[in-house]
């Protein structure tokens, strides 16, 4: 018993908080009407036509016919469970049962890597029991046909994007609201050790780079195929992925908002997880580097 009420601390109050209006969100989307007939029309000509070409119609924009509203629920239902939230609470219950409480996880490197570990391998395995029960296959998310090196090299070449963009959030809530300026990132302070930046360097690749863009291009095909068209489940994630870092301040949650939007772009333009795996991975290192070597 005391487990479950270990479950109701500040973090966990906080993903109910967001998760509702997340839910909420999706519904609306999810059981809006299907478009019309003259839509339909216009689309499955289209998709006649690329068919008599031989294109291909895997691209993010052509889904053949319109989901029923049991379809689209069902993708409600898959984005929620893919969400942190099943995990984090699955995870907090197996450490508050060893007598690790969310406040001390949050102090150490050690304990909090190991957490967001085990909970991103718990929402990829969400993931993966997903696509495995659709009948589909992982590539309809990772991607279809892409050159590692060259989508690496795409990654690397927007990280100073990644950088320009965060930049100009700080900026603007310095001239702007300074009273909403984090002073220092919570988190980050956690890093005084060469052991706390390996933690963090691994966090930052596993739990960021490699769980966070898959769990984005998951959902950004959901949407795609059921919920209303990809840009739409770009603003939906975009606004959850700010939330979930409000830990780290308002400001910081804003800045990851806004990376998370150019995450979601890369995406949508390169078709593959690879190019936004590798951004966010660089841009992740980079920070907890510089937290280390530059602010101790």
């Amino acid at each position: 018993m005391a487990v479950v009420f270990q479950l109701w601390d500040s973090l966990t109050k906080a993903c109910f908080s967001f998760l509702s209006l997340f839910t909420f969100t999706l519904l609306y989307v999810g059981l809006m009407e299907p478009l019309t007939d003259s839509r339909l029309d216009a689309r499955e000509g289209m998709d006649s036509m690329a068919r008599e070409s031989g294109e291909c119609l895997e691209s993010l924009s052509a889904e053949p016919s319109t989901p029923t509203r049991w379809k689209r629920l069902q993708a409600v239902m898959e984005v929620v469970l893919c969400t942190d939230l099943l995990a984090t609470l699955v995870v907090q219950a197996i450490f508050g049962s060893f007598g690790y409480k969310i406040d001390l996880v949050l102090r150490s490197s050690r304990l909090l890597a190991v957490f967001l570990l085990c909970n991103s391998a718990l929402v990829l395995a969400i993931i993966i029991a997903i696509v495995k029960f659709r009948r589909e296959t992982l590539a309809t998310v990772v991607g279809l046909q892409f050159r590692w090196a060259r989508e690496a090299i795409v990654g690397l070449s927007i990280v100073p994007i990644l950088f320009l963009a965060t930049a100009s959030v700080g900026l603007f809530f310095r001239r702007f609201f300074p009273a909403l300026v984090t002073a220092q990132n919570p988190l980050l302070s956690i890093i005084k050790t060469p052991g706390d930046m390996f933690w963090f360097l691994l966090m930052g690749v596993a739990a960021g780079g490699i769980k966070e863009e898959i769990q984005r291009a998951f959902v950004l095909r959901r949407f795609e195929k059921y919920l209303g068209g990809v840009y739409a489940g770009l603003l939906v994630w975009t606004l959850y992925f700010g939330i979930g870092h409000s830990l780290q301040g308002f400001d910081n949650a804003v800045g990851a908002a806004m990376l998370g939007l150019l995450f979601g772009l890369t995406y949508i333009w390169r078709q593959n997880v690879v190019a936004p795996i590798a951004a966010h991975a660089v841009y992740d290192a980079v920070v907890v580097l510089y937290s280390f070597f530059a602010l101790q």
